[in-house]
């Protein structure tokens, strides 16, 4: 059987990942935190990517990819000392995450990893806020449980329960990265039977998992070229609970310390399926004179969304499409870049919304902007394609 896991992309520098965030950070509402007490980490999206083998770069057939989904963070519950982070989204080269489905799919051998950069601010119990800057982010569960699959809706489930022998979970946050500023994340200082890890990990809390339970995800496929295979489908959002240090001096992971205090973290993600798109002309963004600007872009844009092994173009739902807040129209169907699967050519008015949207990013060292197209699947899952534009004036 094939080896299945999700794998995170190094194709970008981590300058361009920053200036990536840079931009994304004010709309998306991506957000971790932990309490000094009771330590909480709350995700609101995320993006990974599940493939058929292993590959340098992207996600091509039979893999699948996922990334932050534009989603309001919802923070659960939060109460004294502690520290929220904005994630990072990578776009289809860069998944945030990684499943390793070990010996094949109904065996407890699967590896579930984590791997991104925030930027994360510490609200202490009294006085001002702390930026702590751009942090990494790293968090591994092994051992996880995958389903057969179910072959009459192409889907397989990955989940753990704190009391599984074959359960070990990893982690660290580190601000800023290399540093020595240490969180440590994991699962530790407990007896992990039922009791001890419902008692840890209880129903009720803002995943919503079953007590004892920490990790729960669906996928669903087209099922091509062999069943839970081939271009995504759907795919739930991902529920995990973990506990962690309760600071960052690369203290040891204890769930319940000698205080007596549950030091839990749980995150409930939303999931966007990665996607690239191609901007065929530089684009005006000046606001006074962009419309029907004559020696740019003629006052449109032809915005090329780009299908993969991945990512069926077919599925999704087209009024949906948008680019840094302008709708895409008139999407015409096609193998526009020869890699044999369809693509969209679709095209955007530069006025009012797409070019003095563009320029209002900041500049990359090349004079290009990061830019962002959304939308959803005819099941409602969320799209997400980021990538760079050429602009006039740079």
């Amino acid at each position: 059987m094939k080896k299945l896991f999700y794998r995170l992309s190094r194709s970008r520098s981590f300058a361009k990942l920053l200036s990536t965030h840079a931009r994304l950070e004010h709309r998306r509402g991506v957000t971790m935190s932990y309490r000094k007490l009771i330590s909480a980490l709350v995700f609101a999206a995320f993006g990974f990517c599940f493939s058929g083998e292993a590959r340098a770069q992207g996600c091509d057939n039979p893999d699948f990819c996922f990334d932050f989904g534009d989603f309001p963070s919802t923070i659960d519950n939060i109460t004294g000392s502690h520290v929220q982070c904005d994630l990072q989204s990578g776009g289809s080269s860069n998944p945030f995450n990684t499943l390793d489905i070990g010996t094949g799919l109904g065996t407890a051998t699967g590896t579930f990893t984590q791997t991104g950069t925030a930027t994360c601010t510490q609200f202490p119990d009294t006085g001002p806020k702390k930026s702590l800057g751009i942090c990494a982010f790293e968090l591994t569960m092994t051992g996880v449980t995958t389903s057969a699959c179910n072959t009459a809706s192409n889907s397989f489930s990955a989940s753990a329960f704190c009391q599984d022998s074959s359960l070990t979970v990893t982690g660290k946050i580190t601000c800023p990265p290399d540093s020595a500023n240490v969180m440590n994340l994991g699962i530790a200082g407990i007896t992990r039977n039922r009791n001890k890890c419902e008692a840890v990990f209880p129903n009720g809390d803002s995943t919503g998992l079953p007590a004892g339970k920490v990790l729960d995800l669906t996928v669903t496929t087209e099922g091509l070229p062999l069943q839970c295979q081939g271009p995504f489908v759907a795919i739930s959002k991902v529920k995990e609970r973990w506990c962690n240090s309760g600071n960052f001096l690369d203290s040891a992971v204890d769930c319940t310390p000698p205080s007596g205090v549950t030091r839990r973290s749980t995150e409930n993600v939303a999931s966007a399926v990665p996607f690239d798109f191609d901007v065929q002309q530089t684009v005006n963004t000046s606001p006074t004179n962009c419309k029907g600007g004559k020696s740019i872009d003629k006052g449109g844009a032809r915005v090329d969304i780009l299908g993969s092994g991945t990512f069926n173009v077919a599925n999704v739902n087209l009024p949906l499409l948008s680019c840094e807040g302008a709708q895409l129209h008139d999407c015409t169907p096609g193998d526009l870049n020869g890699d044999g699967f369809s693509d969209l050519a679709c095209q955007v008015a530069t006025c009012p919304t797409f070019g003095p949207a563009l320029g209002a990013l900041p500049r990359n060292p090349d004079g290009t902007v990061t830019a962002t197209c959304t939308g959803q699947l005819n099941s409602e899952t969320v799209i997400l394609g980021i990538a760079d534009v050429s602009v006039s004036p740079k």
